[in-house]
């Protein structure tokens, strides 16, 4: 909690919309900046404010890292294939996925608030077989924390034939490669939530057009340069 206090002072962040997310079980769904900072912020404002225990939902492969299963599960992580997601979900506790994973991360910063999430519905799946509503997110700020070299998401695909491997050249503050965040204002905003349409003909399809939407509804002004609105109640 110090560090996250820590960085929240650092990039000034602001939340409008934490009212959106639900009491019980839901689904957080939101597009992933460089890196994912916000989401752990607004999972510790929702913590702070109102109890909230949420889990970021992570890839497996991380799980099987030696060295890195232990430290993921210290921040709330948990993997995408594990049994015990249902536990989660009964004993009310929210979960936080980031669809666009290396995709978005690790690209290039020529590219910036655009989501890219390919053929991915694994949320929508999830949110349908535990009937979740989804509250998304978008935070302003998260595209400038670095500034990426390289299409790390292309690059790891074609060199090892994963596509989880950051293989690009973070610059961040002072321009210094793998150096401190630069110290830009982070605001969240959050929309939803999205019900989950149990009658439509290809539900898991209705729910992730949906939710992309939304997501893109959120990143335009962002993209376009243009003024996003208010910035929302601060994190502390």
């Amino acid at each position: 909690m110090p560090l996250f206090a820590r960085l929240a002072r650092r990039h000034d962040h602001h939340i409008l919309g934490l009212d959106r997310v639900l009491d019980g079980p839901c689904l957080l769904v939101g597009y992933h900046g460089r890196p994912a900072i916000d989401a752990f912020l607004l999972a510790m404002a929702l913590y702070r404010r109102r109890g909230r225990a949420v889990r970021g939902v992570s890839h497996a492969f991380w799980f099987g890292v030696p060295g890195m299963a232990g430290l993921c599960r210290g921040v709330g992580l948990v993997s995408g294939e594990e049994p015990g997601l249902g536990a989660l979900l009964g004993a009310g506790e929210p979960l936080l996925v980031l669809p666009g994973g290396s995709r978005e991360c690790f690209r290039s910063s020529r590219l910036r608030y655009t989501r890219d999430w390919g053929q991915r519905q694994g949320y929508a799946r999830l949110a349908l077989r535990y009937e979740l509503p989804v509250v998304v997110f978008v935070t302003e700020g998260a595209d400038e924390l670095y500034d990426v070299i390289g299409d790390g998401y292309q690059l790891s695909k074609r060199l090892t034939g994963t596509d989880l491997l950051p293989i690009c050249l973070p610059v961040g503050n002072h321009g210094l490669p793998f150096g401190s965040t630069r110290p830009v204002k982070l605001t969240t905003r959050i929309s939803g939530p999205i019900r989950p349409d149990l009658s439509a003909p290809d539900p898991v399809a209705a729910l992730d057009a949906q939710v992309r939407a939304a997501i893109d509804a959120l990143l335009r002004p962002l993209h376009d340069g243009a003024d996003p609105g208010p910035r929302g109640d601060p994190w502390a």
